[in-house]
């Protein structure tokens, strides 16, 4: 849809200039506004930087940082918001909390213990693909498979750094592992 500006005509132009004139305000208005413009300020020293701020008594009497980067910053302030949110963020007190229904598959695979395993996984390997040398879409591929050996899932001789490209031609991505094992139980 085209957008249309709206034009004033010139009358109207005419009372808005007008009404933007400079107002004549008396002298005693003039030195209520200027007395209300310099109110007392009070000193305020930032809790995370240690900045000094002149602010209003109102504003520094709830106000401990000198800005919101700063505030964001502090690990007081991130400690404690934590510790705030902390409890909502898993278990029956979660929002979208549904039974403790998340398989364990997916448990083992957000783990911090495999996100562990995988960093030592690439820094082992050089950051490099250990089948071609490449260093662009790496991904960390477990020799044994996932499904089949729980218990070599995060040992560090089984896996290997890949990129996506020599990951595909492997014999067990992409559940290719799943196929076979039906395949062997139907035999």
């Amino acid at each position: 849809m085209k957008k249309v500006a709206y034009k004033h005509s010139p009358e109207a132009i005419a009372k808005i200039i007008a009404s933007n004139r400079r107002r004549v305000v008396s002298l005693e208005t003039r030195k209520k506004m200027s007395d209300a413009m310099t109110i007392d300020r009070v000193e305020m020293i930032c809790v995370a930087c240690g900045k000094k701020k002149m602010m209003l008594p109102c504003q520094a009497r709830d106000q401990k940082y000198c800005s919101p980067s700063c505030m964001f910053r502090s690990s007081v302030y991130r400690n404690k918001h934590k510790k705030k949110v902390s409890h909502f963020k898993s278990g029956r007190e979660h929002w979208n909390w549904q039974g403790g229904i998340t398989s364990e598959n997916k448990r083992v695979r957000a783990s911090t213990a495999m996100k562990e395993w995988r960093k030592k996984i690439l820094e082992r390997d050089a950051y490099k693909c250990v089948v071609c040398g490449s260093t662009d879409d790496l991904e960390v591929d477990h020799i044994k498979p996932f499904a089949l050996f729980a218990e070599e899932r995060l040992n560090l001789n089984n896996g290997r750094t890949v990129c996506n490209p020599c990951h595909t031609l492997t014999e067990t991505y992409a559940g290719r592992v799943v196929t076979l094992r039906k395949l062997m139980t139907l035999t």
